[in-house]
């Protein structure tokens, strides 16, 4: 018998602690799988279980895994204190009236609610501003070689000319590369004959971008998109390792009013954002130029170009000044935020975040939402989203459309009625994708994952025209800020969205679009994507939460948002590893999270392994820290032992990537106590190699005297093992008396007689202690 009610117990609570208690003091198992469709998405966490009971590995999650970013704790003991009471005796000791108490108390639970949700909401908004900087001036040095990619059918454009001209202008060598189309492998020729053993480059600039025209086979991209990704395949193609910068005019504003806006440009910013995670040694950064910029600001872009390591990657020169792109944090809204009503049109409204959106705007009032996806109420689960909805107040329309399909989109608008009227349009469709890398794709790829997002975003926003509307939302994502690996093309698709707010804007029309990092409850963060993001540092976030970011956004007037739950301290590291960031320099957790990524938990434990080490040979000191870097590497990659982590294979081949890379640097870092670089193992890409790198660090290198007596006692362990015949003994010991000559004269000098020994009249016993003591004293 377990109990199911307790007084002054949650239900909820005590009825799970009755089942939990069942499960494991009893043969019964629950129907956990009831359990866990009906509870909440963002309390409910699936943990695989281990196959096999007797294999001795954690599979569970630490007690701290559980965070809830942003929670407020200060206060639960009063309120837990207040929830524990019956309302009359609370009333009773609080001395007011219990009738008043109980109608005042649900209130101030959900002001108190609202708080913790603004509190959390508050540490995920970010935005981009653009700071001026100073850069070195090149001035009067040597510009340098620069292979210049030019667009063929805007080679005569005034920029383009404008850009060539200035940088010739400027000292720099121009080596111009005409390009038509998005042939790879007639352009990877066309880069080899340009560039030649003797003719090597300093840089890449491309101007492909400025051909802003949609690709006559794939409109949701620009002929100077596809030319950009052929770009970069064919220079790897070509193996050049100068660095690639991109040019776009256009491609992102600073704020000003009326400044022209290009979602083809900013789609390459999107993309760019993704190079710069891929390929971190050969990306050099990318550059928003004016539409006829002037000498000055060409000078500026030279200036950028000869920058030296440190250099910004993200700019926009304007008005004679470098801009550089930062996200900070954005805390807090508008004190008023927006509440939808009358119709609400959602696309994607049947999937995980169009579903998790179509629930708050019927929570926030209303009064129709229209939800549309290609399978319309065929959709997994559609009933009983309508069903849910109703349930809140909201009158729901499921529709079949696919808005990509122009005429679709029409006959769908056409078709809603005007009561209520359409106020507001989600625009949060978009289709599932693999990881794409940049090298292996093609035009056909990138215009196939954008399609959905790009084209439907098009035609509601061409279709509706100037219709007035209170909200217009578009769902972009973190991927066209920040970057994710193997996501160009969903990042551009996403950039294309920013640019297409910014436009609406620009036309005086209400727009925004909001960067998401990854929501929860049947979002992005589910599946092994998910996962890989989780590891990254991307949080899940709670979809009630996330969803008040579009009524603060809308109120506020913003033209983009950042919205994301980053766990810094796992973030940085993996982030910064490969290169600088200045994206996210200004974030004080991001600046944290790499400083404290130097630190050591305590000393004994790097003490103790220098102790170990210094009473071994070199040899043995050299297999030591091998299985050190073997046994970390292998517990970082959740191998069960050392076996596949063979000694002399690169790190990259053996499934280490950014984060994990940062993860067996920590861990080095704490075994050995000793200054590391978060790019150790790009630095010293195979076991052996790491091996030998801690060992210079963890002992100063030995005086050479030290280093032959140590192989002098290996020697002569070797001599005293071996059953050599008298022969071969007498081989060995001449050799060593003609070892200690040249040593007695290492430049080949006459020494003093008196400091002359003659060795040829000594046993060998004699002639290794001999050598021993000269040796010692050389």
């Amino acid at each position: 018998f377990t109990p199911t009610l307790r007084k002054n117990h949650p239900e909820p609570h005590t009825l799970l602690t009755a089942i939990a208690h069942i499960h494991t003091h009893t043969t019964t198992t629950p129907h956990w799988h009831h359990i866990h469709t009906n509870s909440q998405p963002t309390t409910t966490t699936h943990i695989d279980l281990p196959t096999y009971p007797f294999q001795h590995q954690r599979y569970w999650v630490d007690q701290d895994a559980a965070h809830v970013p942003g929670s407020v704790a200060e206060d639960d003991g009063f309120w837990e204190e207040l929830a524990s009471e019956e309302t009359d005796a609370l009333a009773a000791r609080l001395n007011v009236d219990a009738g008043a108490l109980r109608n005042v108390l649900p209130a101030l639970s959900s002001l108190r609610d609202e708080r913790r949700k603004g509190s959390v909401l508050d540490g995920w908004r970010y935005r981009i501003v653009w700071r001026e900087v100073t850069v070195p001036v090149a001035g009067g040095q040597e510009g340098g070689a620069w292979l210049v990619a030019v667009p063929g059918a805007e080679q005569d454009a005034r920029i383009v000319r404008d850009v060539v001209e200035g940088l010739e202008a400027g000292g720099v060598r121009v080596r111009a590369l005409i390009v038509n189309g998005d042939d790879r492998e007639a352009l990877a020729k066309s880069v080899r004959s340009t560039i030649t053993s003797a003719d090597a480059v300093d840089g890449v600039l491309c101007l492909l971008p400025l051909d802003d025209e949609p690709h006559p086979d794939h409109p949701t991209m620009s002929r100077g998109a596809a030319a950009t990704v052929t770009l970069v395949q064919a220079l790897a193609d070509a193996e050049v390792g100068a660095p690639l910068w991109v040019v776009t005019s256009g491609g992102v504003a600073l704020g000003e009013a009326g400044e022209p806006a290009s979602p083809f440009q900013a789609s390459v910013w999107g993309m760019g954002a993704v190079l710069a995670v891929d390929h971190p040694n050969t990306w050099g950064g990318i550059i928003d130029l004016p539409s006829a910029p002037r000498a000055e600001e060409v000078a500026l872009l030279r200036d950028v170009l000869a920058g030296g390591e440190d250099r910004e990657d993200q700019v926009a020169i304007r008005a004679g000044g470098v801009h550089a792109r930062r996200m900070v944090p954005s805390p807090k809204g508008p004190a008023e935020v927006w509440r939808p009503r009358g119709t609400v049109l959602v696309t994607g409204g049947t999937g995980g975040v169009g579903a998790n959106v179509a629930r708050w705007l019927a929570r926030e009032g209303a009064d129709r939402v229209v939800l549309v996806s290609r399978a319309g109420r065929s959709a997994p689960g559609a009933a009983d989203l309508e069903a849910e909805l109703t349930g809140l107040g909201a009158a729901v329309t499921i529709a079949g459309c696919d808005v990509t399909d122009r005429d679709a989109v029409r006959d769908l608008l056409e078709s809603l009625s005007d009561e209520p009227p359409l106020t507001a349009v989600m625009h949060a469709a978009g289709a599932g994708h693999d990881d794409m890398p940049v090298t292996g794709t093609t035009p056909a790829d990138f215009a196939g994952v954008g399609r959905a997002k790009i084209a439907g975003a098009v035609n509601l926003d061409e279709l509706l025209g100037d219709r007035p509307l209170e909200a217009f939302v578009l769902f972009s994502s973190g991927a066209a800020v920040w970057g994710s690996s193997g996501q160009a093309p969903y990042a551009a698709a996403n950039g294309f969205l920013d640019g297409l707010a910014r436009r609406r804007r620009a036309r005086g029309l209400v727009g925004v679009s909001i960067a998401w990092g990854g929501w929860g409850g049947g979002g992005m963060m589910e599946g092994t994507g998910g996962e890989r993001l989780g590891r990254s540092g991307l949080r899940a976030m709670a979809p009630e939460i996330a969803a008040a970011a579009i009524g603060q956004a809308v109120a506020a007037g913003d033209a983009h948002l950042v919205v994301t739950d980053i766990d810094w301290e796992r973030f940085a590291p993996a982030f910064a590893l490969a290169r600088p960031r200045p994206l996210v320099s200004a974030i004080p957790e991001f600046a944290r999270a790499l400083a404290g990524s130097d630190t050591v938990e305590d000393e004994d434990g790097g003490t103790a392994l220098a102790t170990r080490l210094a009473g071994l040979s070199p040899d043995e000191r050299a297999r030591a820290l091998v299985s050190l870097v073997r046994s970390e590497a292998a517990a970082v990659l959740g191998h069960p032992s050392v076996d596949p982590i063979e000694p002399d294979r690169a790190f990259n081949e053996l499934g280490f990537d950014s984060l994990t890379s940062v993860e067996l640097r920590n861990q080095l870092l704490q075994a050995t106590r000793v200054k590391l670089p978060v790019t150790l193992v790009f630095d010293h890409p195979t076991p052996v190699a790491l091996a030998r790198f801690l060992g210079e660090q963890l002992a100063p290198e030995e005086s050479p005297a030290a280093s032959l007596l140590a192989r002098l006692d290996e020697m002569e362990q070797l001599l005293r093992e071996q059953a050599l015949p008298s022969g071969e003994r007498a081989r060995i010991a001449d050799r060593f008396r003609d070892v200690l000559r040249a040593a007695e004269r290492p430049n080949g000098e006459a020494e003093e007689a008196d400091a002359e020994q003659d060795f040829d009249d000594l046993s060998d016993d004699e002639l290794f202690a001999a050598l021993d003591d000269q040796l010692g004293t050389s």
